[in-house]
């Protein structure tokens, strides 16, 4: 498995984690991206991070671990698996799920 490949997965359980004990569902569910997005209503405004909420630090850790949380939400109820090229150094942009 690809470095990043462990990555999209240590960051969504990591964040799935952290979104629960702030109070959010994060099971995978299709539903629970709806907490995704009720988190980015608390936690930032008009596309910038909300001072001292949740992005307010690291922000680019914690984007990535919620876009990859959607990502295997997406790959676990729909099929598929990840694929990454670990020598590409645009590899955390254009790491896709395939069917």
């Amino acid at each position: 498995m690809s470095k990043i490949v462990d990555d999209i997965f240590i960051g969504a359980e990591w964040i799935s984690s952290a979104l629960i004990i702030s109070g959010y569902q994060a099971d995978f569910s299709p539903e629970s991206l709806w907490q995704i997005d009720f988190f980015f209503d608390d936690h930032s405004q008009r596309g910038k991070p909300v001072r001292g909420g949740l992005l307010s630090k690291e922000l680019g850790k914690r984007i990535f671990a919620l876009g990859a949380y959607i990502g295997e939400v997406l790959r676990q109820n729909m099929g598929g698996e990840w694929v990454g090229n670990d020598d590409d150094p645009l590899v955390e942009v254009l790491i896709c799920s395939s069917v």
